[in-house]
């Protein structure tokens, strides 16, 4: 006679139908579970097809009103984009109500290879590129997570094929069990300052990873951000990798040493500078060879890769001036990042919905290189009164003014950088929906300019 499925008849909630929550109920749907769903956007919600077809298979997606008592259900399952402040989820917590993430679902049910990738900035990139390099050798991989499908989606997936898990801290803070067999804390600066209480319960979060990782399996954590946050949890041990000599990954700018060991010597196009795209490159190296990845195989699969869209790309050159797509800059340290990697001056398209951003630190950052701000969104007030005296800010009504004042006030040579430190859901749908307004718009600029 088969097993029932673990979750055969049993009540859960989730909490949030974002994409994550709509993975947690399909696969909960075929485990013949009893789902229940709440969301703020139900009505919106209720009108898509997909919803619709998870409610014909038995989800019942009600008003948070008309829930039965939190006592009926087995467990929570919470989506990222709700904080774990939501009174259903104290009133979860208060009851002795378990509750999971997506992640931690789908963990309890796959038997693949883990990876998990988290950081400030850098964690889509790297994660697409450990994908890439792990599939160049031979090894077959998926990119899952906070990028690519929801982890909960992959269940039925080979269990040969290692999956890539991209983790935010919102993810991050519903973890519970052991799972990964590697990872990787790619840096730790200011973000989320709206949902965290400080910096270091942010860190803290990011940090939440070790306890996810099995024992004795490695965990590379960035010099900087050991630095900075290691102190905050005793008895932290990882793989620290950056520039000093006692890093167990150290890059001189001209090598990359293993354990104090040349193991590879860098590409010509790596060399001589301390960047933050060379820093993600060791990241995904220390990770390939602990894979068995030699070095060789990895610089030629490196040469193969393409940079995601959304991170710092360029969109379009017309009249001698550069137009950037860097819509995945949602915090100061990512804008500055994008900053300090274009040549030339820079016409900055910033703003959107502040996320607790104390937005000084880029007055000494952009001197000298951005000559003037657009801002938009509700962030607009916050970021003129804080660069107004050290910069020409102008505020605009959407992006294509935005685009139009910031064409405007360039010269051939300069570039136009749409970087916005804020997140996105003001005016937009997300950060790829961001992007997606701002190439339209140069593009619909460069076709009236040309004509």
């Amino acid at each position: 006679m088969p097993m029932q499925p673990t979750y055969f008849n049993k009540p859960i909630l989730i909490v949030g139908l974002g994409i994550s929550g709509l993975a947690a109920a399909r696969f909960l749907l075929t485990q013949k579970a009893l789902v229940w769903a709440i969301d703020q956007n139900k009505d919106k919600l209720r009108k898509r097809s997909d919803i619709q077809i998870l409610e014909s298979q038995g989800l019942q997606f009600v008003a948070e009103k008309d829930l039965p008592p939190l006592e009926t259900f087995l467990l929570v399952v919470t989506s990222p984009g709700v904080p774990l402040t939501h009174p259903v989820l104290q009133l979860a917590q208060a009851k002795n109500i378990k509750i999971l993430g997506e992640i931690e679902l789908a963990f309890r049910s796959l038997r693949n290879k883990l990876i998990g990738i988290t950081g400030t900035n850098g964690k889509t990139t790297v994660t697409l590129l450990l994908t890439h390099l792990l599939n160049y050798a031979g090894i077959p991989a998926k990119a899952v997570g906070n990028v690519g499908e929801p982890l909960s989606a992959e269940i039925t997936c080979s269990s040969e094929t290692v999956l890539v898990v991209e983790l935010s801290s919102f993810q991050l803070d519903t973890l519970q069990s052991r799972q990964l067999d590697m990872g990787v804390i790619l840096n730790i600066t200011p973000d989320h300052l709206d949902r965290y209480a400080s910096m270091e319960d942010y860190a803290l979060s990011k940090m939440k990873i070790k306890s996810c990782i099995k024992e004795g399996a490695p965990l590379y954590m960035e010099e900087k951000a050991f630095q900075n946050y290691g102190f905050l949890q005793a008895n932290f041990p990882c793989h620290l990798y950056g520039y000093s000599h006692n890093c167990h990954l150290m890059s001189d700018q001209q090598h990359l040493f293993l354990n104090k060991n040349i193991d590879s010597i860098l590409p010509v196009e790596y060399r001589g500078t301390k960047s933050h795209k060379l820093e993600n490159l060791m990241a995904a190296y220390g990770l390939c060879r602990e894979m068995g990845i030699d070095a060789t195989l990895f610089w030629e699969g490196v040469s193969t890769f393409n940079t995601p869209p959304h991170r710092i790309e360029k969109v379009a050159i017309f009249k001698d001036v550069s137009y950037y797509n860097d819509s995945k800059g949602t915090n100061i340290d990512a804008v500055m990042r994008a900053i300090e990697a274009i040549e030339g001056p820079i016409i900055l398209i910033a703003g959107g919905v502040d996320k607790g951003t104390d937005f000084s630190p880029w007055i000494s950052a952009f001197a000298n290189k951005v000559k003037h701000i657009c801002v938009i969104g509700q962030a607009t007030e916050k970021l003129d009164r804080t660069l107004s005296k050290s910069f020409n800010v102008v505020r605009c009504q959407n992006m294509h003014d935005a685009v139009k004042h910031a064409s405007s006030l360039a010269y051939p040579g300069d570039n136009v950088l749409l970087s916005p430190g804020c997140a996105s859901y003001d005016m937009f749908e997300n950060y790829a929906h961001r992007g997606k307004t701002f190439r339209e718009a140069v593009n619909a600029l460069a076709s009236i300019q040309n004509t």
